[in-house]
């Protein structure tokens, strides 16, 4: 009997639907593509329950006569592609043609199209991929297409579902995204019953961005363009100087195609250069244009990555667009003020922390920088550890009896942080201080559902956050480490940077490990003497002084003998 055996149908449509339909908010955004691809001029999104109960969406594009509806629900078959060929230069939204039949196979579906040369529509229900009924109904112009009890059949897609409100936000940023990326296009939404949004079609990404953000954000926004070798950019990004205040995320768009490109969002990241530093979260719309073969949109089952054949091209254009836009806009003083007291005790006041010295001299006396391993005399009351200065604004140099030590300033506080946080956990002597003027928070939808999630791990470290009406909270207390630090930011740095995925066993470690990233002190920040010798001093009593929380290295050692045989005196 033979062991390899063909699937049946209905399982291929169901591991399909895994694939691309892994959440209610991939439904959406499939339906809103074929919408887009239909030429549709307007489009409505509905939703019940989370996606899971009803989703419709409603176009007035080009819709389907009777024999195209039929085969639109049979696997890979699209109108958008003739031959292998066309999939290097793929100009529309979706191509594959296994959207509708796999979204079908976990759903029960109804879908009423209507050529506008065409006196009837013709509606097919379908359940679980079995089409039940194909009859002639009346409707205007266009295709209107009903998704209920998503996942009826396959409990297990189920059950990996988060929260409704997060289910809830998700299915929000895509229509929002799909806005920002079409606003020639006209947009309503409704979530339960009400209505969200209405976004009326306008010339442009500024107008589209007013209409979601509201006047004042859009007042706030920089423009930025260019061009080079046939690449185009536009779009809008926030001044600097208002980072903290418009909380609205980073939108990404090629050829009309919302994204997710970590490239990408790190040139946009990169062209904002110093204007950020701080933990400031770029913010505003960026679009890019390209030949249909400069961009590949084939190597993600749910086309959310693409891939540049000319990736460098795109990043340099992206940094020269948005820095070049922001020094249009106010030339250069967007730098943040530098004094500040950074947690942790690294950046106190001089003379908190007094030191010999003889410590700070490049050659203390009674050592020599090539003294053998283990031959060295070290007075009493002195430190074993030399700190000779800082090199790059990034490292620490420091002499020891084993030879000299570079230590990464950032990886090394982020240590030092993760200990004492960890250390106040365990002891459950995390010291609050409530704020005297509350902090509010506004968030995007998928922000205030991320942070919904963790404000039961936050506060068990001394970070008290309220809920405050629909996506907004209100901070009111933080730890003590943290009280002197951009206290919104952070929090904000902190919830965009949750990671979606798998938690680990105990959520709150995670949420250790982002505060003392966020918390510690940059690359390329300027410390004084005092600064430098607390974090050298902090690092060493370090239970693991080595590795920061991520597991890079906090520092580098060349010994003594290594020394010698490189400038070969051995």
């Amino acid at each position: 009997m033979p062991r390899i055996k063909l699937l049946p149908e209905e399982v291929i449509n169901k591991i399909a639907a895994g694939e691309v339909v892994d959440r209610p908010a991939s439904v959406v955004r499939e339906l809103i593509e074929n919408s887009l691809d239909a030429g549709a001029a307007r489009i409505e999104v509905a939703v019940r329950g989370g996606g899971t109960r009803e989703i419709r969406v409603i176009d007035d594009g080009c819709g389907m006569e009777r024999d195209d509806l039929l085969l639109a629900f049979d696997r890979h078959s699209t109108s958008k592609l003739e031959k292998f060929s066309d999939l290097e230069r793929i100009a529309s939204m979706g191509f594959r043609g296994e959207a509708l039949p796999s979204i079908a196979g976990v759903s029960e579906v109804r879908v009423t199209t209507r050529p506008a040369e065409a006196l009837s529509a013709t509606r097919i229900e379908i359940r679980g991929g079995a089409i039940r009924e194909v009859t002639e109904a009346g409707a205007p112009a266009g295709t209107e297409v009903e998704v209920k009890r998503l996942f009826f059949n396959t409990p297990a897609r189920r059950k990996f579902l988060k929260t409704l409100r997060t289910e809830t936000a998700r299915i929000t940023e895509e229509v929002i995204s799909h806005g920002l990326a079409n606003p020639a296009v006209a947009f309503s939404f409704q979530l339960d019953g009400e209505k969200v949004f209405t976004l009326p079609a306008v010339a442009g990404i500024r107008e589209r961005i007013a209409d979601l953000w509201g006047g004042e954000a859009a007042g706030k926004l920089v423009p930025v363009r260019g061009t080079e070798a046939g690449a185009r950019l536009a779009g809008w990004v926030v001044d600097p100087d208002a980072a903290g205040l418009v909380r609205k995320g980073l939108t990404l768009v090629v050829n009309h195609r919302p994204i997710r490109d970590r490239m990408l969002a790190g040139a946009v990241r990169e062209g904002y250069g110093h204007r950020l530093a701080g933990g400031g979260v770029p913010a505003g719309v960026i679009a890019i244009e390209v030949g249909a073969g400069e961009v590949d949109v084939n190597i993600h089952p749910a086309k959310r990555e693409v891939r540049f054949s000319r990736p460098d091209l795109i990043r340099r254009l992206t940094v020269r667009a948005v820095a070049e836009g922001l020094t249009r806009r106010g030339g250069e003083p967007f730098y943040r003020p530098a004094a500040r007291s950074t947690p942790g005790g690294v950046m106190e006041t001089a003379g908190t922390l007094s030191l010999p010295q003889d410590e700070l001299e490049l050659f203390p006396a009674g050592r020599s920088p090539a003294a053998p391993e283990g031959e060295e005399t070290v007075p009493a009351g002195r430190s074993l550890h030399a700190l000779i200065g800082q090199a790059g604004n990034r490292y620490l140099l420091v002499e020891s009896p084993r030879g000299v030590s570079l230590i990464d300033q950032h990886a090394a506080h982020e240590r030092v942080l993760y200990e004492r946080f960890r250390e106040a956990l365990s002891s459950a002597r995390i010291e609050v201080q409530p704020l005297l003027t509350p902090v509010n928070l506004d968030l995007t939808p998928s922000r205030a559902a991320r942070l919904e999630e963790a404000i039961t791990g936050l506060g068990e470290l001394g970070i008290e956050i309220e809920p405050f009406g629909n996506d907004s909270f209100i901070i009111r207390a933080l730890p003590a480490i943290l009280f002197d630090w951009n206290r919104e930011e952070l929090v904000l740095e902190l919830i965009s940077r949750l990671e979606e995925g798998r938690r680990p066993a105990d959520p709150r470690e995670e949420i250790i490990i982002r505060l003392a990233c966020l918390a510690a002190v940059k690359a390329r920040q300027r410390l004084g003497t005092v600064e430098l010798g607390r974090l050298v001093e902090e690092l060493l009593a370090c239970r693991e002084p080595d590795r920061c929380p991520h597991g890079r290295p906090t520092m580098i050692t060349l010994g003594w003998e290594e020394l010698e045989k490189r400038f070969g005196r051995r």
